[in-house]
């Protein structure tokens, strides 16, 4: 039988990241949702041919970059699962172009933690034999299951830490208007 000591650390650190972004999500309003501090922002777009909402996205980001809403980052953070998990484990057929988003913020809640979830089991049925394996990231490379596993919880640290900012200085802007 396998050892998993080494998928019990990556399945305590999977869980911690998602426990953070939960709390980051805690209460979200649905003006922090889309809120936005300016102009050159990326939020959520329809398709004019298909009605499909998604998000503008683009391997090389223009510069300056541009601000994305919370919005956009839980959409983004949905999807990555949804690509990493197909592309890691499934088909590899799965493309942001081809998902409809939820544009609210009660489904994209929902949406995000069921993107989460399948991609937990599957983590939740590898071994440590597993680990070294290469695999497909989401942008054609192949790198072995830890790294790509690794990297899907520094997905979720970053854009949830970064959530938390954008909640803290949308505050900040409400208590300033309030003076």
């Amino acid at each position: 039988m396998s050892s998993r000591r080494a998928l019990e650390v990556l399945l305590a650190q999977l869980a911690q990241a998602w426990g953070s972004v939960q709390d980051y999500l805690a209460g979200l309003t649905a003006d922090e949702f889309v809120w936005s501090p300016g102009e050159n922002t990326w939020h959520f777009t329809q398709s004019a041919q298909e009605g499909r909402w998604t998000i503008p996205y683009s391997w090389i980001p223009p510069q300056p970059a541009p601000f994305t809403t919370i919005a956009w980052r839980m959409a983004h953070m949905a999807v990555n699962k949804v690509l990493v998990l197909d592309h890691a484990f499934g088909a590899r057929k799965a493309r942001l172009a081809d998902l409809d988003l939820p544009p609210d913020l009660d489904g994209m809640i929902a949406y995000l933690h069921a993107c989460h979830q399948p991609f937990r089991a599957q983590v939740e049925r590898l071994t440590d034999d597993d680990l070294p394996t290469l695999r497909y990231s989401e942008w054609g490379e192949q790198r072995t299951t830890e790294r790509i596993i690794a990297s899907a919880i520094l997905h979720d640290v970053e854009h949830g830490a970064q959530i938390a900012t954008v909640r803290e200085l949308f505050r900040h802007r409400e208590r300033n208007n309030e003076q």
